[in-house]
């Protein structure tokens, strides 16, 4: 699921208010055509603007309906106020009449609007009033149909085109108004006293705007489909719900994380068990460094909806942040096998192979490759699917299974690399332009692009020039920062822009372009600095840094006294243990303290080399033993090992380390 987009906007009616909407809509389908509960359904459901500016007002003490989401807490703002006891004309009603009307509410006017406060009609609040309160304040309604405790009462009422009102087991659930004449949803928003409130803008399946949801206050706007531009001609009011907000939630957590995790802790609030809300949260959590705590909300969505496809593999991902590559294999697995996942779906779950093929504690790059070519294959049919949010995802999946590609080939023994991996990330960067183009996706997937790519064009090790997407992914980067307002979303660009210059670090050590480590090393502390510790990997990149930094002097300058003083800020920090998300870099790891146990030994630090240099051993070894490294690795380090032993006088282990490093040397030779 791509970030950004709302996907289940078109269903909002038939879960908003739970089952009492949807046996409503199945009612609605079979006997009153005017209130189809699709597409036309929306639309069906909200219309005499300035009388809603009158009688739209805060909802009256009364008695609470067992179906309906009760507040979260006391935390209501001033309430919708208008002037309920206005006399109605016999004239089409318009903005100007509401905004007169209201005005002269000066004390409203002055409060706060945009605390949680659901509004009503005359006097009458879904989830709250009665029936005997309806027919009490409005009189007998000119039409009644309904059964099995559900009814639907229609209302003649000055200035409107209709009004309905549905009730269940005698509460009412939600009041449908439609206007005389569409008004622009700006105007309305601004009649009705919706300032300062938010909506959610609704689509339907196709991505087409049906409407605007205002969470704080349980109102919806339907937009008129026969208007070439938005406009307003019904009203919903259905109370404070949870899917509302998990609605903007989903619209706003791309580019603005810590509203969206509110929204969600509005909803859940609300709703302990909805799924959608318990699944959006993971993601949020996930993406932000908590993957603990994204794992424990995706498994309450599963709870919920345990035969969701999406939900597993949304955990099968976690489980990999999490280093638990083998329980996250065998949920692909299942997924695949026993959830029948929809084509866009079954493409995710290959890619999430291809993910763990190349990351996980057995890597196979060869396997990774098949996995991901795969994905793009099933991707690719899916990614014309008439559904946006089908659509949406295949594409996505487009995205991050070429630049799978792209670095299982960077990792690989492949001919060519100098030219295939960059054909790759083309194909991945025109897919992401598509999706923002065409799909309404984050701008920031761009920049989300080039940091994969640094990751890939390191792992080429100097065989791709990565300088010129180095340079965009800055440039890409700069921009989001200055553009972002949302502190959980500027806290994750400044942990990007500092993961991918570490990898420009790496790109240009490989390539022998020393002045440009030390330039992209400050940088990435500068960008590292302003994020919280919190993240497990925080401590290793920047231990990594560090080391990189120290490693530009000693192997171009021959520097070791620098180094070192580099090396004494990365030691502290590489020697806490391991990240399990970084569990595919031991070798790597360990080839870190063997290159610094040199320079210690350059300085006379014998003692310290040698430590330096058995730590580092010890881990090769482990990565060897894991299938993350060749047993070739370990000829070198072993030589160290046999030197520095001699040197200090220590023959028993000299000659030791000195025949495990010919038996691997002469082994290569084989």
């Amino acid at each position: 699921m791509t970030p950004g987009y709302t996907s289940r906007p078109s269903h909002l009616f038939g879960v908003c208010g739970g089952f009492t909407m949807r046996r409503i809509a199945r009612r609605a389908r079979q006997d009153w055509p005017w209130c189809v509960f699709t597409s036309a359904r929306f639309r069906a459901a909200t219309a005499g603007l300035a009388l809603c500016g009158t009688w739209l007002v805060p909802a009256a003490p009364a008695q609470e309906s067992p179906t309906r989401n009760r507040p979260l807490a006391e935390r209501r703002g001033t309430p919708l106020r208008g002037n309920p006891t206005a006399s109605p004309t016999n004239r089409t009603a318009s903005p100007h009449d509401a905004a007169g009307q209201t005005a002269a509410d000066s004390t409203a006017a002055q409060q706060p609007k945009t605390g949680i406060d659901a509004a009503g009609l005359k006097g009458i609040t879904p989830g709250k009033s009665t029936v005997d309160q309806l027919k009490t304040a409005w009189g007998e309604p000119k039409q009644t149909r309904g059964g099995d405790g559900v009814v639907e009462f229609t209302f003649e009422i000055a200035g409107f085109e209709r009004v309905e009102v549905y009730a269940e087991n005698n509460i009412v659930s939600y009041i449908v108004v439609k206007f005389a004449q569409p008004f622009p949803p700006d105007v309305v928003a601004k009649q009705l006293k919706f300032d300062g409130l938010e909506p959610v803008v609704i689509y339907d399946d196709a991505g087409k705007p049906m409407g605007q949801a205002f969470p704080e206050r349980g109102v919806v706007f339907s937009f008129d489909a026969k208007s070439p531009t938005a406009a307003v001609d019904q009203l919903l009011l259905e109370g404070i719900n949870a899917e509302q907000f998990v609605a903007r939630a989903e619209s706003r957590m791309a580019a603005r994380p810590q509203a969206a995790l509110a929204d969600l802790e509005e909803a859940l609030a609300r709703d302990a068990k909805h799924h959608r809300g318990h699944y959006l949260r993971s993601r949020i959590l996930a993406t932000h460094g908590q993957p603990t705590e994204a794992l424990a909300a995706i498994e309450q969505a599963i709870h919920a909806q345990p035969g969701n496809a999406q939900y597993r593999l949304a955990q099968a991902d976690v489980l990999m942040k999490l280093g638990r590559f083998d329980e996250a294999e065998r949920v692909v697995r299942d997924t695949i096998a026993t959830h029948q996942p929809e084509p866009h779906l079954k493409a995710r779950a290959l890619c999430l192979q291809g993910e763990l093929a190349t990351h996980g504690a057995n890597r196979n790059v060869k396997d990774a490759l098949k996995h991901h070519m795969q994905a793009i294959e099933v991707a690719d049919g899916a990614a014309t699917d008439s559904k946006a949010s089908v659509r949406r995802e295949a594409k996505r999946v487009l995205v991050d299974a070429h630049l799978g590609a792209a670095h299982a080939i960077a990792l690989g023994q492949w001919n060519k690399k100098e030219t295939v991996v960059p054909k790759w990330l083309i194909k991945a960067g025109e897919a992401a332009t598509d999706l923002v183009k065409n799909e309404g996706a984050e701008s920031r997937l761009k920049f989300e692009v080039a940091r994969r790519a640094l990751v890939a064009i390191a792992a080429s090790q100097g065989t791709v020039d990565g300088s010129r997407v180095t340079q965009d992914f800055q440039s890409l980067g700069n921009r989001e920062l200055a553009a972002a307002g949302d502190p959980l979303a500027k806290a994750r660009l400044e942990w990007e822009l500092a993961q991918g210059l570490y990898e420009g670090m790496q790109e240009a050590h490989a390539r022998g372009q020393a002045g440009i480590v030390t330039v992209l090393g400050e940088s990435a502390i500068e960008h590292l600095a302003k994020v919280a510790p919190r993240r497990t990997e925080h401590d290793y990149l920047l231990g990594q840094i560090y080391y990189r930094l120290g490693a530009e002097n000693a192997v171009f300058r021959n520097d070791h006294a620098t180094a070192v003083k580099f090396y004494a800020k990365a030691i502290p920090l590489l020697e806490k243990p391991l990240p399990v998300s970084c569990v595919a870099d031991t070798s790597k790891h360990g080839e870190a303290f063997i290159s610094m146990g040199v320079s210690y030994w350059q300085q006379g630090e014998q003692r310290k080399a040698l430590e330096l240099t058995g730590e580092g051993v010890h881990l090769v070894e482990q990565a060897v033993k894991d299938g993350l490294a060749e047993t070739a690795q370990l000829e070198i380090p072993y030589a160290n090992l046999a030197n520095m032993h001699r040197e200090l006088g220590d023959a028993t282990n000299s000659r030791k380390y000195a025949d495990m490093a010919s038996r691997l040397k002469d082994g290569s030779r084989q």
